[in-house]
């Protein structure tokens, strides 16, 4: 007998498949070989008929996983009914020819406060179209061209957008508290700065007009404003946290306890603190996100006034008391985040800030904006207003003087807006 090789011997041994050929099927019939392809074609069918039936199965189950998704815990649920009813209206400033920064900011809620609650909140957005400042620079210098030489008049450049924005401000006192200021003090705004305030404007009476229209009884009606780089606070998971989550054994899944939306949670607290400061339930503005300079006035929990002293030995005792004047939690297995809340006496910002019908209408009377709109706040001390609050998370942010409830996105966009004083 001749040799044959290892890898060639299998192929002399009979297969299952000619077994069947010859044995033939369950009933002892002679299988016919032209049929191999046939019953290989029906058991393909059978396959992908129970992998069709598993798809469903699965289909359905995310489907199920996916409205329990959009259920609430107790906490997050009370906590947006608290929201819902202290804010009348949300409203965001966009450029229509930015709608990577309009899809970037619902990105930055949906990961920042939750699946659920984002559908929620995203679903009250009102997206105002922010206002060009180039193009309204534009048709204004186009329309002075053409008074110039009507009149034969002979003006070096525009003074005023359409009566609300005065395009030249003096920067002196601004550089009092920014030290990247230069000389000269006298400056022009740029179209992004001309732009943001018109938007703001524009936010204001629309406001104001809509409340006059729909709400005619409630004169404290309270809009939040957000600009499209606005990015809602989510607490980090520290130490503490986890203690407190371990003692849930469920970890607040179910019990209802542990909040999922850090943001509503904080605003919850912030609300608290809000209601026992007297004879301040109409505040003016309650900005979420601030840069603060000068001094902070702390409002503690018993409703009175604490100011910072510019002494280093004070400075450090009021930093440190004023983390304790936060909201108190009321159990102390409670997961509520505490809030602080200071009055400022200058500052930047306007990328998120709670506004009153009042205050609004107060702004409106004093146009026209001289100077970017936080410093025109700033330099004019809000007109007087009082009741005007900062509020941070206790406890955090740089060296736990307090973070932002909405801080402003800078690591991975360009801002729209140059400074002028920094020009």
């Amino acid at each position: 007998m001749a040799y044959v090789p290892p890898h060639r011997r299998r192929s002399l041994q009979p297969s299952p498949k000619d077994d069947d050929a010859i044995q033939g099927d369950e009933n002892n019939e002679p299988c016919n070989p032209l049929r191999r392809g046939t019953r290989r074609i029906e058991n393909n069918k059978n396959h992908h008929l129970n992998h069709d039936h598993d798809d469903d199965s699965d289909a359905a189950n995310d489907s199920d996983d996916e409205h329990d998704d959009d259920v609430l815990n107790d906490h997050d649920s009370n906590n947006l009914e608290i929201f819902n009813k202290v804010i009348n209206k949300i409203a965001c400033i966009n450029l229509p020819n930015r709608a990577d920064r309009w899809s970037s900011f619902q990105s930055k809620i949906k990961s920042s406060l939750g699946r659920p609650i984002a559908k929620r909140f995203l679903q009250r957005i009102d997206k105002l179209d922010a206002v060009n400042g180039i193009e309204i620079l534009g048709q204004e210098q186009q329309q002075q061209q053409q008074q110039q030489q009507q009149q034969q008049q002979q003006q070096d450049s525009i003074k005023m957008v359409q009566g609300d924005v005065c395009l030249e401000w003096d920067a002196t006192q601004n550089a009092i508290h920014d030290r990247h200021i230069t000389e000269p003090m006298m400056k022009r705004l740029t179209p992004g700065e001309v732009g943001c305030a018109m938007s703001h404007i524009k936010l204001w009476r629309n406001f104001v007009e809509s409340s006059e229209l729909e709400l005619e009884s409630s004169s404290d009606s309270k809009m939040l404003v957000l600009e499209d780089d606005a990015v809602f606070y989510k607490q980090h998971k520290t130490s503490s946290w986890k203690a407190a989550a371990a003692r849930d054994p469920y970890h607040g899944q179910h019990s209802g306890k542990v909040p999922s939306c850090s943001f509503l949670d904080a605003f919850s607290s912030l609300w608290d603190c809000l209601t026992v400061v007297p004879d301040d339930d109409d505040f003016g503005i309650v900005y979420l996100g601030f840069s603060a300079r000068g001094e902070k006035h702390w409002v503690d929990n018993n409703c009175s006034n604490r100011s910072s002293n510019n002494n280093n030995n004070n400075n450090n005792n009021n930093n440190n008391n004023s983390k304790n004047h936060s909201h108190v939690a009321k159990t102390e297995e409670s997961f509520s985040i505490k809030v602080n809340l200071f009055r400022p006496t200058y500052g930047f910002h306007t990328h998120a800030y709670i506004i009153s019908k009042t205050a609004a209408r107060i702004l409106l009377e004093n146009l026209p904006v001289v100077g970017p709109l936080d410093v025109w706040l700033a330099d004019n001390q809000w007109f007087g207003m009082e009741n005007i609050f900062c509020a941070v998370v206790a406890n955090e942010g740089w060296k736990g003087e307090g973070a932002a409830l909405v801080s402003q996105r800078k690591y991975d966009t360009r801002s729209d807006i140059r400074q002028s004083g920094r020009v």
